[in-house]
């Protein structure tokens, strides 16, 4: 039977954590049922037989827990004809009748209950004494039991419903921004389009314009803004009150303004705004900042903090953010800005401004001692005149395009600095889901440890209760009858037993498992869609595509003549496991990595990987194509597995295996293959056959990738190898001559698919999955069909054979693409006999340019497979009108 840990996956996530879900609160509800009939039974001595016959009756319901669990009917409790006795008793029976019916029935945790209900209902006296024993030694088990796991269990499942939610949101959130993506680079080749247009026609009409030098108007304003001293003290009424706080000068009140506008943290607006400050602060940096310095002792509360804020508005030394501006102030989620008057309030100096005052009044006196005639006087004033009509104009002119300049700035979208932020979105919302998935199959290992302990003493003290019960009636209860003297010894020597214990917790796993561990590609996939979540947005790259789509071999090798059978292997999974072999001490030791369980802790080298690619960048981009990106990116990631351990590296190529799309045997020969398996044929000859025959139709780079992982694993332990595999395209060996040890084989294969250990994946799940839509609930694998089919797979009569058919169909492409770049061969037509025209019954159909180097891995011809459904036997003709 597999580990409790791995049957309770699913690539939906939802269904095993709800099938985990529901046994535990169906666990929690039994031992509550438990208590309550421990309870009810010691209660029972304090009353007569009518009232523990209706007991008998309510603490057996139709929907008890106990009651035999359909999981496919989850209203109703269907009894099992022949093995649920009835419950509701009219009459005491005989002494031959208490006997349980059928000795030789299985017993679960349901039958010894509904036995024990089935005798309560017959019992009609009892002793005093006995009740006290009864709480002792069997209730207050049951409830420590309960007060100590059942608050533990709900908190388990709590949390990894709350990662589960947090998961499927970060999802929502990962395709939000993959949209949004493509909406701001679709409006900045249109904004970059415009703003060509909007540059020209302003460079033209810029040139005519003249300005006017705004000197003169800043020194008259600069002029009318000296005053004398004492008349900003004139303004204020001191002491001037400021909510609770009492200002008591004009120096103090510029000392508390310094304080404040140096100590208040602010922030610069992202677009400037003329007329308005760039600084802003927000109301709870204000507050924030008052109760730490407690300004003249203010009250920190609420109301005396907003009173404050509230008269710093109204005495203008603050103003609101925005055009309207605040005219109430809030301690929470409001922008304001210092005003002028605060600024100039906070540094202002009696003594500097006394100087300056004298200074005015000096030269204002020699220029009046200086002052000639009243003819010179009126000049003066026509020219002053004169000066300030111009002022206006140009001022005017200023303000005009001033409000041009704002205008455009504010409409203007800066979508560069979106786009930068949109993918540093997207790759924080990528990570932070893949976290979850670590997160989630980390917590959920580890909570089914703690649950399968939970459940196993669970079962345990369910059956020791009850035995306990039994037992105590028995020795305490000289006088009861024989009907209760058989039932306890049946409980003691047939029921209680560790058999039943172990058959119990099988039937608890076949009534509640989900599946083992399956990748979760997406959430809501379609049959027909796949993966394509990048690792890099620039460049659409995802190291885990379906195994016909990866860059291959044979479109990166140098070498002159490349050997078919390793040409179509993805380069990512050649180089890594090449590495692997290199790197590896011995062949046991790949062997027993093989076999070691699955490590979801490959999160951090995969976290790495992860940021390897989502950084990686070119600049100079005009010698790159696609193909040669994505082998710098592939090489980049095989330089952080180089400075990998072996264990880890093997490690990261399983979860690799479990992450692609499609399985490395596509899904679509999935039930053809296990039908033959199925069938139960003691014909081993014409399975393998049929096999052979069903695996030479896969794509070309599957079929390579197969016999490329079986050929590793047949060295890894140590099987008859084909030795000019990697050497030559033609087999050296006899197939007549071959001796291969079979119980080996069988041996191994029965290794790499057990599940006894905690995160064990059998090895033909790695490589052979069936359709994850169709299996997005559970999948429980059939493993005597994964070992027969292993067995088959690392018999080296079957890995030459395929390798024959991967030579024969490489063979056959290149000739297909040879004749295809040629063009087709036109006979020419008899002399004297002119060739008919016959026009062409539909237009005809554009045919696609191939190209090997710098063709997209996504759409090479060689990457084309059949499709999953049928189609029609001739395409449909695009219509005239198509363009």
């Amino acid at each position: 039977m597999p580990s409790f840990a791995n049957v309770y996956w699913s690539s939906d996530l939802s269904t095993g954590l709800s099938r985990l879900n529901e046994q535990s609160n169906r666990s929690i509800q039994q031992l509550h049922e438990l208590r309550k009939l421990v309870f009810s039974y010691m209660n029972y001595y304090h009353s007569n037989s009518e009232f523990l016959n209706k007991l008998s009756i309510d603490s057996y319901p139709m929907d008890s827990e106990f009651r035999p669990y359909d999981r496919f009917n989850f209203s109703l409790r269907h009894q099992v004809p022949g093995r649920v006795p009835s419950v509701v008793m009219s009459a005491q029976p005989s002494s031959s009748e208490v006997s349980i019916e059928n000795k030789t029935e299985e017993i679960y945790v349901d039958t010894a209950f509904q036995l024990y209900v089935k005798n309560m209902s017959e019992e009609s006296h009892s002793l005093i004494t006995l009740a006290s024993v009864i709480d002792r030694e069997v209730l207050e088990k049951v409830t420590v039991f309960l007060k100590k796991h059942e608050p533990e269990v709900k908190e388990s499942l709590s949390e990894l419903y709350d990662i589960y939610h947090d998961y499927v949101a970060t999802y929502d959130k990962v395709e939000k921004t993959k949209k949004e993506y493509e909406e701001v680079l679709r409006l900045k080749e249109f904004a970059d389009a415009s703003q060509q247009e909007r540059r020209k026609v302003e460079e033209s009409t810029q040139n005519s314009k003249s300005s006017t030098p705004m000197k003169a108007v800043e020194e008259a304003v600069e002029e009318e803004s000296h005053s004398p001293a004492n008349s900003l003290e004139s303004e204020y009424k001191f002491p001037l009150r400021i909510g609770s706080v009492e200002i008591d000068s004009l120096r103090s009140l510029s000392k508390l303004l310094a304080d404040l506008i140096s100590s208040v943290d602010v922030v610069k607006r992202k677009i400037p705004i003329p007329g308005y400050r760039n600084e802003l602060f927000s109301s709870d940096q204000l507050c924030s900042q008052l109760l730490r310095t407690r300004p003249r002792g203010i009250d920190p509360t609420r109301l005396k903090l907003e009173k404050f804020g509230q008269a710093l508005i109204d005495y203008k030394f603050i103003v609101g953010t925005g055009f309207l501006g605040n005219r109430k102030f809030k301690s929470e989620g409001m922008w304001f800005e210092w005003s002028e008057l605060a600024l100039y309030i906070s540094t202002y100096d009696p003594e500097q401004e006394l100087e300056t005052i004298k200074s005015a009044h000096t030269t204002a006196s020699a220029k009046s001692s200086t002052s000639s005639s009243p003819s010179q006087s009126q000049g003066t004033s026509i020219q002053q005149s004169k000066f300030m009509n111009e002022v206006a104009s140009t001022t005017s002119k200023r303000f005009n395009g001033l409000l041009n300049t704002v205008k455009s700035s504010l409409m203007k979208t800066n979508y560069d600095e979106n786009l930068a932020a949109v993918k540093e979105n997207y790759l924080e919302l990528y990570m932070e889901l893949q976290e979850l998935k670590y997160i989630y199959d980390r917590e959920l290992i580890n909570k089914s440890h703690f649950l399968e302990n939970f459940e196993r003493h669970k079962i345990e003290l369910i059956y020791k209760s009850l035995a306990k019960l039994s037992e105590i009636i028995y020795n305490f209860s000289l006088n009861s009858t024989n009907r209760l003297h058989v039932m306890a010894k049946d409980y003691i020597d047939r029921v209680n037993k560790p058999e039943n214990y172990v058959r119990d917790f099988d039937k608890l796993l076949s009534d509640f498992s989900s599946g083992i561990y399956f990748p979760t590609s997406a959430l809501g996939v379609k049959p027909t869609s796949v993966n394509n979540n990048f690792q890099n947005l620039e460049f659409q790259f995802n190291l885990f595509k379906d195994i016909p789509l990866q860059l291959k071999y044979s479109q990166v090798s140098n070498e002159d003549e490349q050997l078919l059978s390793t040409g179509s292997i993805p380069v990512f999974f050649y180089r890594s496991m090449e590495n692997l072999e290199s790197t590896a001490s011995s062949h046991e030791k790949l062997a027993q990595l093989w076999q070691n369980p699955l490590d979801h802790e490959y999160w951090e080298l995969k976290k790495t990987i992860l940021n390897k690619i989502a950084v990686f960048g070119i600049t100079d981009r005009s010698s790159l194509n696609e193909v040669k990106v994505e082998e710098n990116i592939i090489d980049s990631v095989l330089s952080v597995l180089k400075d990998q351990s072996v264990d880890a590296v093997v490690n990261f190529i399983k979860n690799w295996l479990l992450e692609i799309s499609d399985s490395l045997i596509p899904c679509v020969v999935y039930d053809s293959i296990t039908s033959v398996y199925k069938l139960g044929t003691n014909d081993t000859t014409k399975r393998i056959k049929e096999l052979e025959r069903i695996l030479g139709s896969i794509p070309r780079s599957n079929l390579a990738s197969l016999i490329f992982i079986l050929e590793h694993i047949a060295m890894s332990f140590d099987l008859t190898t084909i030795t000019s595999y990697e050497l030559s395209d033609e087999l050296q060996e006899d197939l007549e001559s071959l001796s291969e040890d079979i119980d080996k084989v069988k041996e191994v294969s029965n290794k790499l698919n057990a599940m006894d250990a905690i995160g064990s994946i059998p090895f033909v799940h790695l490589i052979f999955r069936p359709s994850v839509s169709k299996n997005a609930s559970g999948f429980k694998p059939p493993l005597d069909i994964y070992i027969d089919l292993l067995s088959d797979l690392l018999s080296v009569r079957v890995r030459m054979a395929l390798f024959k058919v991967l030579v024969s169909n490489e063979k056959n492409y290149l000739l297909k693409l040879k004749n295809t770049k040629g063009g087709f061969q036109v006979k020419k037509a008899l002399p004297g006999i002119p060739l008919p025209s016959i026009p062409p019954e539909s237009p005809p159909t554009p045919s696609k340019t191939v190209s090997n180097g710098d063709s997209k891995s996504g759409l090479a011809p060689e990457n084309f497979t059949l499709r999953p459904f049928r189609t029609r036997s001739t395409p449909v003709p695009s219509p005239s009108s198509s363009p």
